[in-house]
C-alpha cells in the first residue's frame, strides 16, 4: 500500500509537471505571437506615417511648383511690358567710347559711311576693282574728300562711278531697243506735269550739247582727270533727258515707274544750282567736302534707280528668303528626328 501511495503521487507530480510546462509553452507563444502583433502594428504605423509624410511633401512640392510658376508668369509679363531703360535692373557701365579720328568734318561723317558702304556691298558688281585693286577704305574715301590731287582718289571713284552709270544705260537701251513702248506711254506721261516737261528739256538740250559741238556722245568722250570736272557737269544737266515716251515701258516694269523727278541727279540739278555754275568754272578736286560728298550721293542715287541694281537687289533678296526657307526646313527636320529619338 505504501509504493502503491508513493506511485501514486509520483504519477500526480509527473502529470502536475506536464501541465505546467504545456502551461509555460502556451504563455511563451502567446507572448510571442503578442510581440509579433506589435511589431506588425508598429511597421504598419510606421508605413502609415511615411506615406503621410510622403503625401505632405508632395503637396508642398506642388505647392512650391505653382509659386514659382506664378512668379515667373508675373516676372515675365513685367519683361515683357515697355519700360524705360533707365529702369532695368541688369544695367552694366557702358565702355568707354573710342574717338574716331577723320579729316571729315562731324556733320559728313555719316553721308561718307553711306557711300562707303554702298561700294563694299555693291563694289564687286560693278568692277570697283578696276579702279581700286586693294579695295577702299574710310581714309582713302577722306583723302577722296578733303584732298584736292587731281590724280588722287576722287578722281579713281568718280571714274568707277560715271564708268558703271555709263555701261548699265548702254544696256538699258539695249533693251529699251527690243522692247519700244507703244501701249504704256499714256500711263507714263510726262508732259502733264510743266515741270517735268521742263526739266526734261533742259536735259535734252544738255545732253545734244556735246554731240553739237564736240562731235560725239557724252559716252564716247575721253575721260580722264583734265575732262572729268567737264564731263561729269554734262552728265548731271542732262540727266533726265532719257525719262521719254520709247522706254516709258522699260521704266513701268523695270524700274518701278521711275520718272524724270525721281533721279537724284536732277534733284541735285534742281535743290543746288549753285553748284553746278561753280562745276562750270572750278575743277571738281577744289570743291569743298559737303559738295564732293553731294555729287557723290546723286552719283550713288542714280546707281541704285537703274534696273541692272534694282535686280541686283531682288535676286539677293531671292537668295536670303531660299537661304532662310532651308534653315527652317533644316531646323524643323532636326525637331522631328529629336521627338523620335525621345519617343525610342
Amino acid at each position: 500500500m505504501a509504493t502503491a501511495v508513493y506511485e501514486k503521487a509520483r504519477l500526480k507530480k509527473e502529470r502536475e509537471e506536464v501541465q505546467e510546462a504545456k502551461r509555460k509553452e502556451r504563455e511563451g507563444k502567446d507572448k510571442l505571437r503578442e510581440e509579433q502583433r506589435q511589431r506588425f502594428e508598429e511597421e504598419k504605423q510606421r508605413k502609415r506615417e511615411e506615406r503621410e509624410r510622403r503625401k505632405l511633401e508632395k503637396e508642398r512640392e506642388r505647392e512650391r511648383l505653382k509659386e514659382e510658376k506664378k512668379k515667373y508668369a508675373q516676372r515675365l509679363k513685367l519683361w515683357n511690358k515697355p519700360r524705360e531703360d533707365m529702369e532695368c535692373e541688369d544695367l552694366k557701365e557702358l565702355p568707354s567710347p573710342m574717338p574716331v579720328r577723320t579729316r571729315l568734318p562731324a556733320e559728313l561723317f555719316g553721308e561718307a559711311l553711306m557711300v562707303l558702304e554702298f561700294l563694299r556691298a555693291f563694289g564687286e558688281a560693278f568692277n570697283l576693282k578696276d579702279e581700286f585693286p586693294e579695295g577702299i577704305t574710310l581714309e582713302v574715301l577722306e583723302e577722296a574728300l578733303v584732298g584736292t590731287d587731281p590724280e588722287g582718289p576722287l578722281c579713281e571713284l568718280l571714274f568707277f562711278f560715271l564708268t558703271a552709270i555709263f555701261q548699265a544705260l548702254d544696256e538699258e537701251q539695249e533693251e529699251v531697243a527690243k522692247d519700244q513702248a507703244e501701249d504704256l506711254w499714256e500711263a507714263l506721261d510726262d508732259d502733264s506735269d510743266p515741270t517735268q516737261s521742263a526739266l526734261t528739256a533742259v536735259a535734252s538740250l544738255a545732253a545734244a550739247w556735246p554731240q553739237l559741238h564736240q562731235g560725239s556722245g557724252l559716252k564716247q568722250l575721253d575721260l580722264d582727270s583734265c575732262t572729268l570736272s567737264e564731263i561729269l557737269r554734262l552728265y548731271i544737266l542732262a540727266s533726265g533727258a532719257d525719262c521719254n515716251h520709247s522706254n516709258a515701258k522699260f521704266r513701268y516694269q523695270k524700274q518701278g515707274g521711275f520718272t524724270v523727278m525721281d533721279d537724284p541727279c536732277v534733284e541735285l540739278r534742281v535743290s543746288d544750282p549753285a553748284l553746278l555754275k561753280r562745276l562750270s568754272c572750278t575743277p571738281v578736286y577744289d570743291l569743298s567736302p559737303g559738295e564732293k560728298l553731294k555729287i557723290l550721293q546723286a552719283l550713288l542715287g542714280k546707281l541704285l534707280t537703274l534696273a541692272s541694281c534694282r535686280d541686283l537687289i531682288e535676286d539677293c533678296v531671292d537668295e536670303q528668303k531660299a537661304a532662310r526657307q532651308e534653315l527652317r526646313e533644316i531646323r524643323a527636320e532636326q525637331h522631328r528626328r529629336k521627338r523620335e529619338e525621345i519617343a525610342l
